[in-house]
């Protein structure tokens, strides 16, 4: 699943707090040629790690994790108002997404 098209960005969080790291990816390419057409296979992806050096995919709907756009970047971002950060990601040409647990 993290293969489907260009990962741009990722970071490591432990997501389901199992103590483990897992990975955020966001990607896609929407620069090539027109005859080439879009590599805009990547919506988001959650690989949750399973403390053995396996990650699997969490598929969107059970995430919530869903950036469908250009994505170049990722970042986290402390919230000051309780333990949950934002986890901020960048899209050529397009809006800022901003997630947080819940």
């Amino acid at each position: 699943d993290a293969q489907v098209a260009p990962v741009n960005g990722s970071i490591t969080v432990d997501f389901n707090e199992d103590g483990y790291n897992d990975i955020l990816l966001i990607g896609n390419n929407f620069g090539n040629e027109v005859f080439v057409g879009r590599n805009d296979a990547l919506n988001g992806l959650l690989l949750q790690n399973d403390g053995n050096g396996n990650f699997k995919s969490v598929s969107t709907s059970k995430s919530g994790f869903f950036v469908p756009g250009d994505a170049k970047s990722i970042t986290t971002v402390k919230n000051s108002k309780n333990a949950l950060p934002y986890y901020i990601v960048t899209q050529n040409r397009d809006s800022i997404r901003i997630f947080q647990k819940n």
